[in-house]
């Protein structure tokens, strides 16, 4: 009950440009962007995951970004128009100066509007972001690529509120 409360408190922070004290949480507001630098495949290189999708992540938090994932991605036409999404799983590291943030990783994206979304829930970290909780979103209209692979290489904005005991 009392890390539904502390998300739910975390919700009303959310639009708050400074710092917050919620229960034993102090809280601080993600804005960033996110720029993709490489792709790696295969166990041995990502982790033990299938794929990863490195990258920068410049203004706060500043540091390194590490997508990893074993292939969840699922193509859909949930109204049969022919409209697809492809959704996707995976989790994600962000490394900063002052330590990792590890992060759960669900994403959508429209293939008729181009719109990607990604939400992220924090379920760890090290250093600095022990214990820590909170919400991050990346979200950017992509540019149309056809006949090409859907290109991530930002600019991908991202906010939220990471908080740390």
């Amino acid at each position: 009950m009392k890390h539904f409360l502390i998300l739910l408190a975390m919700l009303l922070v959310f639009p708050m440009a400074n710092a917050a004290k919620i229960g034993d949480y102090q809280c601080n507001p993600v804005n960033a962007v996110a720029y993709v630098t490489g792709y790696l495949e295969g166990p041995e290189n990502c982790d033990g995951f299938d794929y990863c999708v490195l990258g920068s992540l410049t203004g706060t938090p500043n540091g390194e970004i590490t997508y990893f994932s074993n292939w969840a991605d699922e193509v859909l036409d949930p109204f049969g128009t022919g409209d697809n999404m492809v959704l996707g799983v995976g989790e994600e590291r962000i490394s900063t100066r002052h330590g990792d943030i590890y992060t759960l990783s669900h994403t959508t994206y429209d293939l008729d509007t181009d719109v990607y979304t990604e939400l992220l829930t924090v379920k760890a970290g090290t250093g600095k972001y022990e214990n820590a909780i909170g919400r991050m979103v990346y979200h950017t209209k992509l540019p149309p690529s056809p006949g090409k692979p859907i290109s991530f290489f930002g600019p991908i904005s991202l906010f939220g509120v990471v908080c740390t005991p």
